[in-house]
């Protein structure tokens, strides 16, 4: 059953897909409906009881699908989105064993494994005409589920929602379970016989003349003032945020060999293949108590979140940098779903909704000897690093110039988007230029893509109801493009807080910028 057939941008997305410059979005989250304390006497067999069970996700994966189109289309040869005659329930879940409780807390405590994610973008393609869904689901030990969507249908944004909703139907299949009745696993988790209405699937955000944008969207930011103020500076570059346990796809610790079971994946030499979709995963997390501190700062003072993550890399990167005579570009996904009416679609979960906004920062910026010559250091010539107020301000110094000049870009890109809409210059290349690759001329440029979720509050705050799921150590990121040099994704979960996740190609040696962005953000 064919809906329509797929817009320009959704093609190039697609040809990108199949040529294997992109392999979508992983998303993964812990589910849990008690506390699981470590101790010598507990076992995954003890802990059974209290985990998502294959009968429970499969019937809230029915009541998810029923609701959100999306994840029930394919697309066919013809590159038409096409509703499925039906999904089996093996075919979409992937289920991965560990031997013990211990194996599966070192492997997964900070999310995903990064081997079965390096799995994931080698292996796990999509091909038009297969008549599979668009997504599918890694299960680890009925805990960890790894949400895999294909970036022609799901953005970032969309991974987040997928958890928050797959949480409310799973606590929605408990409530409405009669004790007295066994619940069984669903051979099938969708079926186009039993849907009553009609089907429909809107046109592309990017291609339909019929999308407005309100009268006014400066609020897409928070926008940063002219003047910095150094509560900000003394909270993340002087005196740090919180955290961080960093733990990378090099730890020795994490290998293959503690999975017992690697059910419907395939082999272990296919980990082995060569791409560049995957590279080096680190993860990160900063606590829930001094994430809400951090951000209350943030607001308080009309900072722009994304601007200062962006000011903390460029200081990271500084040690790694030869001429500074270059530049880097950030690449910012950023969310549309509050900004655009769109009259053909009652929600919009899934799909994409976003704008990638480009900006380029000098790297002279983050040069020393632009302080130097400042008229705040117009009496020294020179930088004593034994000096720790003169490096004090040199620092502030250069997190101000990023900031600021992030913020410029970024009001320049409003503005441009409050005139034009969706025929703005950032939606047309979005649409017609080869995003993945640059001109000759900036081809020695390198893109580091920043990826914000923390919008979507992600689990309760408390459980409501005991038996109930939570989620906790939610994480994501994207595979890599070509033209990337590194992704930093972030997503915010109630209960553990901002989990970040560095993602850069093996190719690099990123050692020194990893420790001095782990230093930036510990305490």
């Amino acid at each position: 059953m064919s809906l329509r057939t797929l817009s320009s941008f959704e093609k190039r997305l697609l040809t990108q897909s199949i040529e294997n410059k992109r392999n979508g979005t992983t998303f993964a989250a812990s589910y849990y409906s008690c506390n699981e304390n470590w101790d010598d006497d507990i076992t995954l067999s003890t802990v059974r009881d209290s985990r998502l069970t294959l009968p429970i996700l499969t019937h809230a994966l029915q009541r998810l699908i029923s609701k959100n189109i999306e994840l029930a289309l394919t697309i066919n040869e013809d590159i038409e989105y096409e509703l499925l005659k039906r999904i089996k329930t093996d075919s979409i879940i992937k289920l991965v064993q560990f031997g013990s409780f211990k194996d599966e807390k070192v492997n997964c405590h900070a999310g995903a494994p990064p081997y079965l994610l390096r799995h994931i973008y080698n292996n796990s393609k999509f091909t038009p005409g297969s008549q599979e869904p668009l997504w599918e689901l890694y299960v680890v030990d009925e805990s960890l589920v790894i949400f895999h969507g294909q970036d022609v249908l799901f953005d970032s944004f969309s991974g987040a929602n997928f958890h928050k909703l797959l949480m409310e139907e799973i606590n929605q299949v408990i409530l409405n379970h009669k004790p007295d009745t066994e619940l069984k696993k669903l051979d099938y988790i969708f079926n186009r016989n039993e849907i009553h209405t009609d089907t429909v699937l809107p046109k592309s955000i990017y291609d339909n003349p019929k999308i407005h944008l309100p009268a006014k969207t400066t609020n897409l930011f928070s926008l940063q003032t002219q003047s910095f103020f150094k509560s900000i500076f003394f909270n993340t570059v002087r005196k740090p945020l919180d955290v961080l346990p960093f733990f990378s796809s090099n730890d020795e610790e994490v290998h293959y060999k503690n999975l017992e079971e690697y059910k419907s994946i395939g082999s272990f030499n296919e980990l082995d293949s060569k791409t560049n979709l995957c590279g080096t995963t680190v993860f990160g997390t900063i606590s829930r108590d001094r994430f809400n501190y951090l951000n209350s700062l943030v607001e308080q003072e009309n900072i722009c979140f994304r601007s200062l993550i962006c000011g903390i890399t460029m200081l990271c990167l500084k040690p790694l940098v030869k001429n500074f005579d270059n530049s880097v570009t950030f690449s910012m996904d950023i969310d549309l779903r509050n900004l655009v009416d769109n009259p053909e679609q009652s929600t919009k979960n899934f799909g994409l909704y976003y704008k990638e906004i480009r900006v380029e920062c000098p790297l002279s910026l983050i040069n020393d000897n632009e302080f130097i010559t400042s008229e705040d250091e117009a009496d020294s010539k020179t930088l004593n690093e034994e000096d720790s107020e003169q490096m004090e301000k040199l620092l502030e110094f250069q997190l101000k110039n990023v900031t600021n000049h992030v913020k410029n870009v970024i009001n320049e890109n409003i503005r441009r988007f409050e005139k034009f809409g969706f025929d703005d210059d950032d939606i047309r290349r979005m649409k017609y230029s080869n995003t993945d690759e640059f001109s000759s001329e900036k081809e020695q440029e390198k893109v580091i893509n920043i990826c914000d979720t923390s919008d979507i509050v992600l689990g309760e705050a408390e459980q409501k109801r005991e038996g109930l799921f939570n989620l906790k150590n939610t994480s994501f990121t994207k595979s890599l493009k070509k033209n990337e040099y590194m992704s930093l994704c972030y997503s915010y979960c109630n209960d553990t807080g901002l989990n970040l996740c560095i993602h850069f190609s093996d190719s690099y040696n990123m050692e020194n910028f990893v420790e001095c962005f782990q230093s930036f953000i510990e305490e």
